[in-house]
C-alpha cells in the first residue's frame, strides 16, 4: 500500500503507512522498503537508520535474500553520502550473496552499480566489463529497464574514452527503449548524453538541440537540479557559438536553481563557467570575484 501510495505521488500518506508498520515492529522487508523510500526522498540519515535495521532483522531471520537487497540498497545510499569506499563494499557483499542464491536479476544490478563506481575512479575497461555483464543478464531476461541502464552506462565508458560513435550508438538503444517504457527522467537523461557527444564533436547546434529536449522535459517532470545542469549545458554550447550573453543567462538560470538547492557543488561550476565568460569579454576583475565565489563554494561542497 505504501509503495502505491508514493507511486501515485501521495508520498505523505505512504509515509504515514511505512511510519505505522515501523512503530508496530516491523520485518526486515519494511524496513528495507522504507530505508528506500527515505534515499529516493533525499532523507539519507534517516534511510540510514532503516536500512541498518534492515540488516539486522535480516541476519536474526536467517533471510539472505533479503540481507542481500539491504546491502544493494545500502550501496546506493552510501555512494549518494560519497562514501565510495564502503559503497562498493556493500555492493560487493550483495553480488557474493546474490551469486550465492543464484538471482541473476540481483548479479545484474551489483554488477552495474560496481560499474558506476569503477568508472569514477577512472577504471573504464573494468567499468565496461562490468557494464557488459549486467547486460547479457539483463538481455537474457528480458528486463528492458535494466538494458536501457545498461546501454547508457556503457555509453558514458565510451564516451570517456573518445569513443564518440559508439556513446551516441549505445545512448540511442537506451533512449529508444525507455521512450518505450515511458520512462521520461532517463528520456530526459539519454538526451543530454547525447548533448555531451555531439558538444564534444564540435556540433554545437546538435548539442544544442539534444540540451533543449532535455530541458523541456525536466521541466515538465519539476526537476529542479536536472534543469539547472540543462541550463548550464547550454550555457556552454553558446560560448561555443560565441554567443556570451545569451551564455550568462543560461548559467545564471542555473545558480538561481542551485542557490534554492543549496547545490555548492553545482554552484562551484556556474561561478567557473561565468568567471571564464568574464575573462573572454576582458574584465578579469569581475573574473577573479567570480572564481572566488566559486572557491567558497567548493570549500562548502567538500567540507572544508
Amino acid at each position: 500500500e505504501a509503495g502505491r501510495l508514493g507511486v501515485a505521488g501521495r508520498r505523505t500518506d505512504a509515509e504515514a503507512v511505512f511510519a505505522q508498520e515501523v512503530v508496530g515492529g516491523g520485518s526486515a522487508a519494511v524496513f528495507l522498503e522504507y530505508g528506500r523510500f527515505l534515499r529516493l526522498d533525499g532523507r539519507l540519515n534517516q534511510a540510514m537508520i532503516m536500512l541498518t535495521r534492515a540488516l539486522d532483522l535480516a541476519g536474526a531471520q536467517g533471510s539472505r535474500a533479503l540481507e542481500a537487497d539491504a546491502h544493494l540498497e545500502l550501496g546506493m545510499l552510501l555512494d549518494a553520502q560519497d562514501n565510495v569506499g564502503r559503497a562498493e563494499e556493500s555492493f560487493r557483499t550483495a553480488l557474493d550473496l546474490y551469486v550465492e542464491l543464484h538471482r541473476d536479476e540481483g548479479i545484474a544490478d551489483s554488477k552495474r552499480n560496481i560499474g558506476q563506481l569503477l568508472a569514477r575512479r577512472g577504471e573504464l575497461d573494468e567499468a565496461e566489463a562490468m557494464y557488459r555483464a549486467a547486460l547479457a543478464i539483463d538481455e537474457r531476461l528480458g528486463r528492458r529497464d535494466g538494458m536501457a541502464d545498461d546501454y547508457s552506462y556503457i555509453g558514458n565508458a565510451l564516451q570517456a574514452r573518445g569513443d564518440l560513435a559508439g556513446a551516441e550508438k549505445m545512448h540511442q538503444a537506451a533512449l529508444g527503449i525507455d521512450r518505450e517504457l515511458q520512462r521520461l527522467e532517463e528520456v530526459a537523461k539519454h538526451h543530454g548524453d547525447l548533448g555531451s557527444v555531439r558538444y564534444m564533436r564540435g556540433d554545437w547546434a546538435g548539442a544544442e538541440e539534444m540540451y533543449g529536449e532535455a530541458l523541456k522535459l525536466d521541466q515538465t517532470l519539476g526537476r529542479l537540479d536536472a534543469m539547472a545542469d540543462d541550463f548550464s549545458n547550454l550555457g556552454n554550447v553558446l560560448v561555443a557559438r560565441g554567443d556570451l550573453d545569451g551564455a550568462e543567462e543560461m548559467h545564471r538560470k542555473a545558480i538561481d536553481i542551485d542557490e534554492r538547492l543549496q547545490r555548492s557543488e553545482g554552484l562551484a561550476d556556474h561561478y567557473e563557467n561565468l568567471a571564464a565568460i568574464e575573462e573572454t569579454r576582458g574584465r578579469r576583475d569581475h573574473a577573479e570575484a567570480l572564481r572566488e565565489q566559486a572557491r567558497l563554494a567548493r570549500q562548502r561542497y567538500e567540507g572544508t
